[in-house]
């Protein structure tokens, strides 16, 4: 397994869809997720602590409806502004 620091990004968006490992990937791409936008996350379980990790890199959660209720977006206060 790499993780996700291994792959050197460079992105503005990044889709996580790893069916209940979003806190393993998320831990794994600190340094990625700090100069990044927007993710966009399936998250199936967790849910607490993955906001928890991702507000301590200044992402902020947004809003999201529609049909899938486990499906959120999430910007980087730090780099928009």
């Amino acid at each position: 397994m790499k993780n996700l620091d291994d792959f050197n990004l460079k992105s503005d968006l990044i889709k996580i869809d790893v069916e209940g490992f979003e806190l393993e990937v998320i831990s794994s791409g600190i340094q990625t997720l700090r100069k990044n936008y927007i993710l966009l996350i399936e998250i199936n379980k967790n849910k607490n602590k993955i906001k928890k990790k991702l507000n301590e890199l200044r992402y902020e959660m947004l809003e999201t409806r529609g049909k899938y209720d486990n499906n959120y977006c999430f910007i980087n206060k730090k780099n928009i502004c």
